[in-house]
């Protein structure tokens, strides 16, 4: 008679109720430190949020107090340093929330800092919390399937050795007659162990939990109101994964085209940049659109030197890109844009890392959208503001589309000549730089209108538009700092804050210099005086821009930062072009 069928029952027989209750209590386990990791990342971001409402309007207080710190910063300080102590220790592990104990301008300049520092400490160890309990909150959801699956095995184990027992049975009792009337000799076999499916079994259970920790961590991705940080964070994930060096999002628009929104590379030689747009009809993304597929390219080389191809993909060539793998972000049927993954490598991608790439897409395209048209909503309220100052003020509105375009090219020519800068930073300064008087809204007509020079006290008057500004703007940034992660309008403080700034300190309101000044504010202020001589004003003719560059190098030289003079400078041919169309007749 067989061994294996008696051996598997006795086997099964002596440990399952043992393993039973063993999967029963990590299962138990695993769901309890869920629920509790979960209460825990709420408890202390419900904590967090209301210490910051807080200590968001204490810092506020104290950036516009005094030179010493009055009873309501005193009184606001004590009511947070009770409600800080009442944090989690994690939150506050490593953060001081020190005294208003400064007695001078310069000391509260430095105690301000002291509190921005204290906010970040914070946010990286909410950060870190929320980080180690999805992580836990991951592990113990793998552990709880893995230990689910183990019961299930069992079950199926016993019913599949009960059946081959059964079936054995009667094999070996018509065996055994057969030898009892001589019909058969013994023969004695031993069956193969089943570890290996066991053992594959294993393994499906850790991708499928690392799966769900992996999309868990991409759907929990904060809305940073910032297209760059979403993919800055993106592709450090998918780096990790597949071989990758540059990705990047673009939007379809409802005239056809098809606009570059967005990439991040590993290399700072970009010639797609943000901005770019072409028609889709000069493009394959057409057929991409209709089916809804991802598409592979592992050789761009062979696939131009075969079919006429778009100017974009061109210019991705140019950047050294071989590879790449296009993704359809589809909503309700309807293509909304496209998610690129390029490599300057030749055929390293396969069906494995598309499908990938397809379903991080999947989890991660509303995001784009939102993060897209947050940013569009910003853009507008910017467009708003100036229409807002054109009937205010007497500046003409080609004036602040010229002077923006100056900002925009100084800015570009900065980064490739000077020094690299974020696209983010580029774009801001094309968003922001008409607000860079939105305080004239708050300055009376007598005095902002008035044709001949203004008195001393008439220009103390007109130079507060700098902190109206600011003010402005800061409060409409600390709005939406509680809907979003990162704060969205800093660029526009700078320009507002440092456009009125010199570079040798003579400047108004605060009097810095150099590189004190925002490179924002150092980048606007050029590009705004630069407008204003090469256009007519009612006290003077526009000079030429051989001439206005002559002052600002002469007369003006220690207004402006060398740097940025010289990137614009550098973009001379680019500046021409915006003069010629947008000059005043």
């Amino acid at each position: 008679m067989s061994e294996h069928g008696t051996l598997s029952i006795g086997r099964i027989a002596r440990i399952m109720p043992m393993l039973i209750i063993i999967l029963i209590v990590i299962n138990i386990s695993a769901v309890s430190l869920i629920g509790w990791s979960y209460f825990r990342i709420n408890t202390d971001d419900k904590d967090s949020s209301e210490y910051f409402r807080k200590f968001n309007s204490y810092a506020l207080i104290v950036a516009q107090s005094g030179a010493s710190p009055s009873e309501e910063i005193i009184m606001q300080y004590e009511e947070l340093s009770d409600f800080y102590h009442s944090l989690s220790r994690s939150l506050t592990d490593g953060t001081v929330l020190l005294s208003p104990e400064y007695t001078t301008d310069a000391a509260r300049e430095v105690y301000s800092t002291q509190l921005r520092s204290h906010a970040i400490l914070i946010r990286e160890n909410l950060s870190n919390i929320v980080d180690s309990g999805y992580l836990r909150i991951g592990i113990m959801l793998g552990i709880s399937l893995i230990a689910s699956l183990g019961m299930f095995i069992m079950v199926l184990k016993v019913k599949t050795a009960m059946v081959e027992y059964n079936s054995e049975l009667l094999d070996d009792l018509s065996y055994l007659e057969k030898i009892l009337t001589y019909e058969a000799a013994p023969q004695f076999t031993v069956k193969m162990s089943r570890i290996d499916e066991v053992r594959q079994l294993n393994e499906a259970v850790y991708r499928i939990s690392n799966d769900v920790g992996y999309n868990r961590k991409l759907i929990d991705t904060s809305v940073h109101g910032n297209l760059d940080q979403t993919m800055s964070d993106l592709y450090a994930s998918i780096k990790s994964q597949m071989p990758c060096d540059r990705i990047a999002l673009a939007f379809v628009d409802i005239e056809g085209g098809c606009t570059a929104e967005t990439a991040v590379t590993q290399y700072n030689n970009p010639r797609l940049t943000p901005g770019f747009r072409e028609p889709l009809s000069n493009t394959s993304l057409t057929s991409l659109m209709q089916n809804g597929k991802p598409r592979i390219i592992n050789d761009l080389e062979e696939y131009s030197s075969n079919r006429k191809v778009s100017y974009a993909t061109q210019l991705i060539m140019e950047e050294g890109l071989k590879a790449s793998i296009t993704v359809p972000m589809m909503f309700d049927g309807k293509c909304l844009g496209f998610f690129f993954v390029s490599s300057l490598e030749k055929n390293v991608f396969n069906n494995i890392m598309m499908n990938y790439i397809s379903r991080v897409i999947n989890l991660m395209k509303q995001k784009f959208y939102i993060e897209y048209l947050l940013q569009e909503v910003i853009s507008e309220t910017s467009n708003a503001f100036v229409g807002l100052m054109e009937e205010k003020d007497n500046e003409t509105s080609d004036h602040i589309i010229r002077m923006s375009q100056y900002s925009y090219i100084t800015a570009r020519s900065y980064h490739m000549n000077v020094k690299p800068l974020k696209p983010r930073f580029m774009r801001e300064i094309l968003w922001y730089a008409p607000l860079h008087d939105i305080g004239k809204v708050g300055t009376p007509d007598a005095i902002l209108l008035k044709e001949g020079p203004l008195t001393a006290d008439e220009m103390k008057v007109m130079r507060r538009h700098v902190d109206s500004g600011i003010s402005v703007i800061r409060k409409m940034n600390e709005k939406m700092q509680k809907i979003v992660s990162t704060p969205l309008m800093q660029t526009a403080v700078d320009i507002i804050a440092g456009h009125h700034e010199k570079f040798d300190g003579s400047g108004y309101p605060r009097g810095i210099s150099g590189e004190d000044i925002p490179l924002a504010g150092r980048i606007v202020a050029m590009a705004d005086v630069f407008d204003a001589l090469t256009s007519k004003r009612p006290y003077k003719e526009a000079f030429s821009i051989e001439t206005a560059l002559s002052i600002i190098e002469g007369d003006m030289k220690n207004s402006f930062d060398p740097e940025v003079v010289s990137a614009f400078k550098l973009a001379l041919p680019e500046v021409r072009r915006v003069y010629s169309a947008l000059k005043e007749v």
